[in-house]
């Protein structure tokens, strides 16, 4: 399952199904609506994850299959009307969900505007499992379409996916291509994850206390600590659900918020008392911030001073 990050503009459908069944998508395109098909397909992969943004005119009906050895999601960004899979619609607040090599039939509106996310299958059933106390083929005993909120996945999509970055500047340290992000492959994952309706907590896994505890030391105490909540729970061996409801009662914040609030604590303990090669850059991405625009940002808002301020200060 490998991409690299490309961009098609075409006409021809036929130019599509080629391209997508070089990249395990075996599928097929029948069109529906009169005019002129046009597409624009934008794509980027890594080892565990393929990601596809597909611009279409026109509606079409289809069939085939998704790739082997991932779950495939499925999202609208856009578009008129909602995209049927498998005869459910999926909208902007829900998305699909396929188990690997499973088939599948759709029917594309008229001017839509959709991500497909293909996902290796082991690190998503074993991130279910943390995050919702069962595995990906467990929870899709539900059903294939899910409630969800897409926002962040779709604004990590548009960091990543090559067509979005020629459309606008990036501000410094976003972006890139997955080669040159450490965490792209989690980055994506989680929100995907995130992104799903969740579960009702389960209660009993230990109390609420004991739970924050050991959530602080791994966040304010570990030499690695973790960068996302997804992460947290696999360390604390707690669904998110669960997760949240100690913080709330504990603590009145959400994990996430506490999270990246002591990690910029650290940085700025780092930044306070720095050695001869501290940096900003480097005191940031220890801490696990890559997009150095948005943690500038953050630092500020709670400090009140820009990182290269405090710096500054710590070596007059």
């Amino acid at each position: 399952m490998r991409l690299p990050p490309s961009r098609i503009v075409t006409p021809d459908v036929d130019e599509l199904m080629a391209h997508l069944l070089s990249i395990g998508w075996a599928v097929e395109y029948n069109q529906l609506s009169a005019g002129r098909f046009s597409v624009a397909l934008d794509g980027v992969a890594s080892a565990r994850v393929q990601m596809m943004r597909h611009r279409h005119t026109r509606s079409f009906v289809g069939s085939g299959f998704v790739p082997p050895d991932a779950y495939t999601f499925g999202l609208m960004v856009g578009g008129q009307g909602p995209m049927l899979i498998n005869h459910q619609p999926v909208d902007r607040d829900t998305l699909t969900a396929r188990h690997p090599h499973e088939g599948i039939g759709f029917k594309l509106p008229v001017s839509a505007d959709f991500l497909t996310i293909a996902a290796d299958a082991g690190r998503i059933d074993q991130l279910a499992d943390a995050l919702f106390g069962q595995r990906m083929s467990q929870l899709l005993r539900r059903g294939q379409v899910l409630p969800s909120t897409n926002s962040r996945v779709i604004a990590i999509a548009q960091e990543f996916l090559p067509g979005e970055r020629d459309e606008r500047a990036l501000s410094a340290g976003a972006g890139g291509t997955p080669g040159q992000h450490p965490h792209f492959d989690q980055l994506i994952i989680d929100a995907l994850m995130l992104a799903i309706g969740r579960p009702e907590p389960v209660r009993g896994w230990s109390s609420r206390r004991r739970i924050v505890r050991r959530a602080e030391d791994l966040i304010y105490s570990s030499a690695d600590p973790p960068t996302t909540v997804s992460e947290l729970c696999e360390s604390l061996g707690v669904p998110l659900r669960t997760l949240e409801d100690a913080f709330q009662h504990c603590l009145d914040v959400r994990p996430k918020t506490y999270m990246t609030v002591m990690r910029l604590n650290r940085v700025r303990k780092l930044l306070a008392r720095p050695g001869d090669d501290t940096s900003v850059t480097n005191a940031a991405t220890a801490m696990g911030f890559f997009h150095l625009g948005r943690f500038a940002e953050q630092y500020a808002k709670l400090f009140g001073e820009r990182p290269s301020e405090t710096l500054a200060r710590a070596r007059r």
